[in-house]
């Protein structure tokens, strides 16, 4: 794929960029937080990291939010379902 810049100097994309994983947290009015993960492998920590901006992001965009409860739906992927991330949540205050 060949891509134009404003000044007309052509890029070239890599076939082979690596691996990113896209997580996107969302609610009824749209879109909270888009976090890419680089690495091979979420872990835990990192998730909780992801959760921890959540929690910043939802505090600025729906501060109303907070205050009626926080009901958090997730997958049972390993980073999700680790003991480290489901007391990350709990220690958030929200409810799975």
């Amino acid at each position: 794929m060949t891509l134009k810049h404003p000044s007309s100097t052509v890029m070239k994309a890599s076939h082979c960029a690596g691996k990113v994983a896209l997580t996107v947290f969302f609610d009824a009015k749209g879109v909270l937080l888009i976090d890419f993960f680089t690495s091979e492998t979420i872990n835990a920590t990192r998730y909780c990291d992801t959760l921890t901006k959540l929690m910043s992001v939802i505090q600025r965009k729906r501060p109303g939010l907070l205050s009626r409860g926080v009901l958090f739906l997730d997958d049972n992927a390993r980073s999700n379902t680790a003991t480290d991330t489901k007391e990350h949540i709990r220690h958030l205050g929200w409810d799975r």
